[in-house]
């Protein structure tokens, strides 16, 4: 480059000042074509002061905004006529066809451009406003353009003048004197860069004035715990995007919220933002504040506030979702708002009524728990049944649940049985506690089984009353062995 400038400077030693203003020129030119080679991609590296533009429109080159621009004229038929550049300002750099020339060949290529938006998003719009003079008011003049666009995936300085690479983005015939032009194209994802082209027709009177590359979009915001991002508008149809919720919420699915964006750039659906449990949200602030210490919020909601901690409960740190009951009380399960209660006694001995019996059943009879855990509304019994004799270490399994307030006393058939000598277990629950169907320890049930043994009859009645005396004497025994056993 030294020995190029010097060589055009020795040249012009002996020509007139004039003509030696116009070697520096040159010299300048030809310097700024080489460096142009290794010149930064837009947007970036701009060497004149930013020009101002709408809050909605993400500018990605602004030919205003470089002194120079050194954008790449093609002369490919050789011929020595092609675009050619003047300033029409210090930082306002015209591009003008030649229009002598007599063939369709003459192309302007831009910088690389990058398109400043993730390559994993939809295909957004981009746009091109093309400010156009025309310097005749011949008819012969042609005022024909021709706009391409050549998409890459990774940034490169190289000059990609293979003009068979480029896509038309538009056609536009200029008619008048300063006319702005917009034309729109797309990007596909995973093309992060691209290059404008500009092509001119023979005997082309035109001049780019200016250039300018944008993509419009939506500016951000927030509406109550839902921030909404700055998006670009979609070129056709809609797209998904994400949000972002406020500290201590979530959307329902606990993912990022997925917000739905329409091509006339209004917001069609969006996921909500929901306060966490443990917080409540305050409709002063839009924001989610915490449960304090002895209160409980348990679901994902924006309507519900923190609540004191049900009876016989304490939530000892902020924040809480659900209050641990005290030592000794337990809670129905998936029911955090449910006082704590204790679990039952074991049912007493029904002296009056305890038990009948018959070849294929037996129906043992009790009364209610002396303590019914504090619930005695939710007090319910269920009845376990054991052979006794050769299985004797055979599991219990569950065969009655009988459900209600009485005074008792409670009487259950269990039908469907053989002649053999059973183990009936009935045992007292309520909404804190929860049986299985079947019982290889009882210390499962421990405290709250009454026990009774039973002898199914035999066919006749006479028999059938006096094995139930024995079985009643025998049961009575039985529970009291039963009840200093546990």
């Amino acid at each position: 480059i030294i020995i190029l400038f010097g060589l055009t400077m020795h040249l012009s030693r002996s020509l007139s000042r004039c003509q030696h203003a116009l070697a520096f020129l040159q010299a300048s030119i030809l310097c700024s074509l080489i460096f142009g080679m290794v010149s930064g991609i837009a947007p970036g590296d701009e060497t004149c002061t930013l020009q101002s533009h709408a809050s909605d429109v993400d500018v990605l080159m602004d030919s205003y905004n470089y002194q120079d621009l050194l954008w790449s004229p093609l002369d490919l038929d050789g011929n020595g006529k092609t675009w050619i550049t003047a300033a029409g300002g210090l930082c306002q750099r015209t591009y003008s066809s030649d229009a002598s020339a007599s063939n369709a060949s003459d192309w302007l290529i831009t910088q690389l451009i990058s398109k400043n938006v993730s390559s994993s998003v939809n295909t957004y719009p981009f746009n091109v406003s093309l400010a156009v003079t025309v310097r005749s008011t011949s008819f012969s003049c042609t005022k024909l353009l021709s706009v391409y666009k050549y998409a890459v995936n990774t940034p490169s300085n190289a000059v990609y003048s293979d003009t068979s690479r480029y896509s038309i983005i538009g056609n536009i015939t200029a008619s008048s004197f300063g006319v702005t032009y917009n034309l729109s194209f797309a990007v596909q994802p995973g093309e992060d860069y691209f290059y404008i082209a500009f092509r001119s027709r023979p005997g082309s009177c035109l001049s780019l004035t200016r250039v300018v590359v944008y993509r419009s979009s939506v500016q951000s915001k927030t509406v109550g715990l839902l921030s909404y991002p700055e998006v670009p508008i979609p070129l056709s149809g809609s797209a998904t995007v994400l949000g972002t919720c406020s500290l201590y919420s979530s959307a329902l699915t606990g993912n990022a919220p997925k917000l739905v964006i329409s091509s006339q750039g209004q917001w069609l659906s969006s996921d909500q933002c929901y306060c966490l449990p443990g917080y409540q949200y305050d409709t002063n602030s839009n924001l989610c504040t915490v449960c304090g210490a002895g209160k409980f919020k348990s679901t994902l909601s924006n309507n519900e506030t923190c609540q004191t901690c049900p009876l016989n409960s304490m939530s000892s740190q902020s924040g809480a979702a659900v209050c641990p009951c005290n030592s000794g009380y337990l809670r129905p399960a998936l029911q955090p708002a449910q006082d704590c209660i204790q679990s039952p006694s074991s049912p007493q001995v029904s002296f009056s009524n305890s038990l009948s019996v018959t070849a294929t059943s037996i129906t043992p009879c009790w009364l209610p728990p002396s303590n019914a855990g504090g619930r005695p509304e939710s007090l319910f019994y269920n009845l376990y049944i054991q052979k006794i004799g050769t299985q004797s270490n055979e599991c219990l399994t569950k065969v009655k649940s009988s459900f209600g307030v009485t005074t008792g006393p409670f009487c259950l058939t269990i039908s469907s049985l053989n002649s053999s000598l059973y183990a009936v277990y009935v045992v007292a629950a309520n909404a804190a506690t929860e049986d299985p169907d079947t019982v290889c320890n009882v210390t499962v049930i421990n405290s709250r089984y009454l026990a009774i043994v039973a002898q199914t009859a035999c066919n006749s009645s006479a028999e059938s009353s006096t094995s139930a005396a024995i079985i009643i004497t025998f049961f009575v025994t039985f529970a009291a062995v039963m009840a200093a056993g546990r």
